[in-house]
Formats: C-alpha cells, sequence, structure tokens
C-alpha cells in the first residue's frame, strides 16, 4: 500500500487554488460560485486537458479530479448539485 502521509489532501489543493484565484473565503464558508471557479480551475489544468479552437476541453482526468476534490472538500455542494453518478 502507499504512503499516503505523502499525499496533497484536497483541503490542501483547494487552498493553494484559492490563494491562485484570490479567494479568501474559508473553506466551510464557500458559496456556491467559489467551489464551481475551484473546481473548474483543478479541471483545466488536469494533465488531459486540452484546448480546442480557444476554448477548453475538460477530460476524463480532469472531470475525475474536480468531482473528487468536490466530493471531499465540499461534500454538501456536491450532494446538492447531484453530482454523483449510479451506474
Amino acid at each position: 500500500m502507499d504512503d499516503v502521509r505523502h499525499y496533497l489532501h484536497a483541503d490542501s489543493l483547494v487552498e493553494r487554488v484559492k490563494t491562485i484565484l484570490g479567494i479568501g473565503t474559508p473553506i466551510d464558508s464557500m458559496a456556491d460560485d467559489e467551489i464551481a471557479q475551484v473546481a473548474y480551475w483543478i479541471g483545466e489544468h488536469a494533465s488531459d486537458t486540452v484546448h480546442v479552437d480557444g476554448k477548453v476541453v475538460i477530460r476524463r482526468h480532469g472531470i475525475d479530479m474536480m468531482l473528487t476534490v468536490t466530493l471531499l472538500a465540499f461534500p454538501k455542494f456536491y450532494a446538492r448539485n447531484g453530482l454523483s453518478q449510479y451506474n
């Protein structure tokens, strides 16, 4: 099993992205639009995201990262917006 002590936790990633975006709101008080900005930034900077005709195309890895971080850091937002998918 991997040693997870050295992994970047979701809250740490969110804090770093908030700093980049200039969002000063504490994680537990963030508005939905701030959460969406953070999630989009994460997806936009994922390894498989591409730009096609000037538009950002977030692919599977980016979407997975967006959903995972949202679930871990903002579970109420995740549930409220129906972001889970039942197959």
